[in-house]
């Protein structure tokens, strides 16, 4: 670990572009800072962990984290290692349950992906926030693009969510928080034990105990809040974090 720290400081910081072209956003304001993994294609890495986080994110303010990555404990092949690779596990959209693109194979051609995932994702960074757009979805019929929006001010941040197309589909939207939470009058709160967070979302959430994996085979209980409904698309919800 000192090894890499002292590799960290000689390198400096690597400039936000070149960082974005390998996948990752890390951006922010007021003192949030958010963490995202976009891949260039819509695509989970091949070769790689297979994680469907796509729309997904971290969120920290200063030293305390909010939302975090639930990581994955153990590379087997059962049912609950399979869990932690899914968007089920992840803090982010999902729609009829799917992840936002199929399994990926090393053996798929570029134009094989490009007729299943039509459009690569698209990042857009301006003053009042970042926009991330996919067409993963646009598999499933009458589904359009997905976009979520982060929106910073002063002691709150807020996470919009659409889903163009017609038709009616199951929308579900997760925060995986690594600290203990308890749900009151429509609204979660998050203590990190240095300061409590209020998490709301338009429709009611329902809270259950998940493992956040600090290590290979290392973990810490942690709570997943989630909400679902059926709805006619296009479908629109917000997501809002406020530090009490």
């Amino acid at each position: 670990r000192a090894a890499l720290e002292a590799l960290r400081a000689e390198a400096g910081e690597a400039p936000r572009a070149a960082v974005a072209r390998d996948g990752w956003h890390r951006f922010g304001n007021h003192g949030w800072e958010t963490l995202a993994f976009v891949p260039a294609d819509g695509w989970v890495p091949m070769p790689g962990h297979g994680h469907q986080d796509l729309g997904a994110f971290e969120l920290h303010f200063g030293e305390d984290r909010i939302v975090v990555d639930p990581g994955r404990g153990s590379y087997g092949p059962d049912a609950a290692d399979r869990f932690y690779q899914s968007s089920a596990a992840h803090s982010g959209l999902t729609v009829d349950g799917m992840d936002p693109a199929p399994v990926n194979r090393p053996y798929f051609s570029d134009a094989f992906r490009r007729r299943i995932v039509r459009e690569p994702p698209h990042v857009e960074y301006s003053e009042g926030g970042v926009t991330l757009t996919h067409s993963g979805y646009r598999r499933l019929p009458g589904v359009g693009t997905v976009t979520r929006t982060w929106r910073f001010r002063p002691g709150a941040v807020t996470v919009s969510d659409r889903v163009d197309g017609r038709g009616t589909r199951r929308i579900a939207r997760r925060i995986v928080t690594p600290h203990p939470v308890w749900l009151e009058n429509g609204a979660a709160t998050v203590d990190t034990g240095r300061a409590r967070f209020r998490i709301s979302m338009e429709a009611p959430m329902s809270s259950e105990e998940t493992l956040c994996w600090t290590a290979y085979g290392a973990g810490a209980t942690g709570t997943a809040l989630s909400t679902q409904r059926t709805a006619s698309l296009p479908f629109g919800a917000s997501i809002t974090i406020e530090r009490l």
